[in-house]
């Protein structure tokens, strides 16, 4: 197995367990009935994603030909590898910006209670 292809299945893994804890939270959410942030965990997964993809083409495209043309100095090709994912991902969290204001008083749990933390 090279580099890149490791690489690219650490890639793969952040967004597979997000599907997974959406599909366990789809379960919890059939057996006990409760309402559970589902839909969040599913927009996330997607935007993740979508990061992978984006990710894969900027790596391929931009840092593979930018390498075999010479590189930039001081920063090691592995290192770029690394560093392409998590820059994406903070660029595209940047350009879609927040998925939404989470209101403490809309909590049930602390509607029954009758109190605030």
């Amino acid at each position: 197995m090279t580099f890149q292809t490791a690489i690219y299945l650490l890639w793969l893994v952040l967004p597979l367990c997000l599907y997974l804890c959406t599909l366990w939270s789809l379960l919890e959410r059939k057996r006990k009935g409760k309402t559970t942030e589902t839909g969040d965990l599913a927009r996330n997964s997607l935007f993740v994603t979508v990061a992978v993809a984006a990710s894969f083409i900027v790596h391929r495209y931009l840092v593979i030909p930018l390498y075999d043309g010479g590189g930039i100095p001081g920063i090691p090709k592995q290192l770029a590898d690394i560093a392409t994912f998590p820059l994406v991902l903070i660029l595209s969290a940047k350009i879609a910006g927040p998925s939404r204001l989470i209101r403490i008083e809309k909590d049930p749990d602390l509607k029954k209670s009758g109190r605030r933390r």
